[in-house]
């Protein structure tokens, strides 16, 4: 195995869990994030779909594209828009609302790290 499709498949695990945990547990996880209580149901609702269902269906949309050599570049361009989008609201959000936590940092520097990464592989795999 690549390390291209290896780290395809590392991100997928790592969404495709991500994913699971929150849909199985909203509330703790959001805790987890924030450390903030949800109370409303519509809050758990959007909680399982936008964190739990849209990380799943990424996991399970990197999965698909690793399987297949013919795609690995489409994966890792994903992976670099995904990355700096997620990256860049982040910071957004640190700008704007003021100091973040220290998990939202580590969750920055993950999205920085994997964008590098993604960006260097898929050059790496341009000069082939």
């Amino acid at each position: 195995m690549t390390i291209a499709k290896a780290f395809i498949y590392f991100t997928a695990i790592v969404f495709f869990g991500y994913g699971v945990l929150f849909l199985v547990k909203p509330g703790e996880q959001f805790y987890w994030l924030t450390h903030q209580v949800i109370i409303e149901n519509n809050a758990f609702i959007d909680l399982r779909a936008t964190y739990g269902g849209f990380s799943i269906a990424i996991g399970i949309s990197l999965f698909y594209l690793a399987r297949q050599n013919a795609l690995i570049k489409l994966a890792l361009a994903w992976i670099v828009i995904l990355m700096i989008a997620m990256g860049g609201s982040r910071t957004m959000g640190m700008i704007i609302d003021g100091e973040a936590n220290n998990l939202m940092i580590a969750y920055l520097a993950s999205e920085i790290f994997a964008a590098i990464f993604a960006f260097w592989l898929l050059k790496r795999l341009d000069n082939k």
